[in-house]
């Protein structure tokens, strides 16, 4: 969000005398993530209205944003009454690359023999699977990168689902839909509930 290149930084002195304090920001820096992508769509048309589809696509993707740590030194020290000027600086940062890739199956159908009021009521649905892998690289407690590990990407379920009850038919449209996703990762390691 916004917040994420909000410049502002807020200082934590160091309080229990390890020789840094921290601080918190986010980062006007960030650039856009890029995308190379690839799709794969079969489409069959069974009637007017209604049809079903298979997607496969894969996306290599280019400076993720992730949670980043770094030592900065900031002098005089920001922090009344307390002498620290280095500190671990916590903000996100373009400092993952990732893939994705998997494949959508979905349906519509609106069918004509239906009598009276009901013409015009259709269903249409779809189901996604997707795998997902990004590097994520690993600080120390002093702000310094010494490796990166592999991980899912953050916030992107890998199984979903939508199914949506419809009524189109002049002058009146309508629709109440579903929608559900399997969790995912939220940050850098929680497993977050599936929102329903």
């Amino acid at each position: 969000g916004f917040g994420d290149l909000n410049p502002t930084i807020n200082y934590t002195g160091d309080l229990s005398n390890i020789g840094y304090g921290t601080a918190s920001s986010g980062n006007p820096n960030l650039k856009p993530t890029e995308s190379k992508n690839i799709d794969l769509s079969l489409e069959y048309y069974f009637d007017e209205s209604s049809m079903v589809h298979l997607t496969g696509f894969r996306r290599d993707i280019d400076g993720l944003v992730v949670p980043f740590r770094r030592r900065i030194t900031v002098n005089p020290p920001p922090v009344s009454g307390n002498p620290a000027t280095d500190f671990i600086l916590s903000q996100p940062d373009n400092a993952s690359n990732g893939t994705l890739e998997g494949f959508e199956a979905g349906a519509k159908f609106y069918p004509k023999e239906l009598p009276g009021f009901l013409q015009g009521f259709g269903v249409e649905g779809s189901f996604t699977y997707l795998t997902s892998e990004q590097d994520v690289p690993i600080t120390s407690d002093s702000g310094a990168v010494i490796g990166s590990y592999r991980s899912e990407f953050y916030n992107v379920s890998n199984k979903s689902f939508s199914t949506t009850l419809a009524y189109e038919r002049s002058p009146l449209s309508g629709r109440l839909s579903y929608a559900w996703r399997s969790g995912f990762l939220r940050g850098n390691s929680a497993l977050s509930a599936n929102p329903r």
